[in-house]
């Protein structure tokens, strides 16, 4: 089990409708959606900031969910895994760093906000600076998260005679070291980082909003204070759809580890919880671009122009 895969090796298979309806929908709004915010960030010279190179980065994650993560789970409802061992290997793998990488890249960006409203001082980031720490955050998870991964999956054959490609653990003290870490590193920190910058910008920006309505003299810095308030609010809101979608996943993956697999692989709730969990944690990666469309009047300003 993973971050964005429900199975491993002993797991009892159920139908497969539930899941194939839940991905298909995963595939058809976040593929548009995603689409969207690649195109209006390349395209228009305005987005072309730090923070939309950030933004950026994580649409294009998400595309990558919509596209090659969910449909991987369709196909292996009906078929098994029919693309071989090296694929199993490389590409099963890759949603894992899809996964990451939009979890890391919303921690830059809670970073970079937090810098550049609560220590304006300490100097911005520059677009080229940003551009170098989303290749970076695509390194170090495809080393922290997907290569693990693919070293460890394999084809296996279960009883209704297909294969399935899922990680093979040595032992169990490895597999229960290995959720942990997931849950660790790549939802509880990210979350916690996460909500203590924000809510630090969200008391600044508050604090200089209410200064700047005593001194009616300047409205310029009043109008600056409200743009601070309005951007931190879009970013509120991806963090705590973030937060909403992740925490029930970490959750369940904890909890089947101390339950084990063969009480989770008879219990229909726990199979229903797992599956449920899994599609909010897909689902954070298409609502993105729907956040950020009724909240930013960037994207609302270039697609009505």
């Amino acid at each position: 089990m993973t971050l964005f895969n429900n199975r491993s090796s002993n797991d009892t298979y159920q139908p497969a409708t539930i899941t194939t309806v839940l991905f298909a929908f995963v595939i058809a709004t976040g593929f548009p959606g995603n689409v969207l915010i690649v195109t209006a960030i390349i395209a228009r010279q305005r987005l072309r900031t730090p923070c939309y190179c950030l933004v950026l980065s994580i649409a294009i994650a998400d595309l990558g969910m919509a596209l090659i993560a969910a449909p991987q789970r369709i196909i292996e409802n009906y078929i098994g895994w029919p693309f071989g061992r090296f694929l199993c290997n490389f590409l099963v793998s890759i949603p894992e760093l899809f996964v990451s990488v939009s979890v890391m890249t919303h921690t830059a960006i809670a970073m970079e906000r937090y810098r550049a409203i609560v220590q304006p001082f300490k100097g911005r980031m520059s677009l080229k600076t940003a551009r170098v720490v989303v290749a970076a955050i695509w390194f170090a998870c495809y080393i922290t998260a997907a290569l693990p991964q693919a070293i460890m999956l394999d084809l296996v054959q279960h009883l209704d005679g297909k294969f399935y490609c899922v990680p093979m653990f040595p032992s169990m003290s490895v597999r229960r070291v290995y959720e942990f870490y997931l849950v660790l590193v790549f939802i509880a920190l990210p979350l916690i980082f996460q909500s203590w910058c924000y809510v630090n910008v969200f008391v600044f920006a508050r604090r200089e909003l209410n200064l700047s309505r005593k001194n009616t003299d300047n409205k310029d810095a009043f109008q600056r204070c409200k743009k601070k308030i309005r951007l931190v609010l879009v970013l509120v809101s991806l963090v705590a759809v973030f937060q909403i979608c992740s925490i029930p996943r970490g959750a369940l993956m904890l909890i089947r580890e101390f339950e084990g697999d063969a009480v989770m692989g008879t219990n229909m709730f726990y199979f229903y919880a797992d599956v449920i969990s899994l599609f909010a944690y897909y689902i954070k990666h298409m609502i993105n671009p729907i956040i950020l469309w009724s909240t930013s009047s960037e994207f609302r300003f270039c697609y009505g122009n």
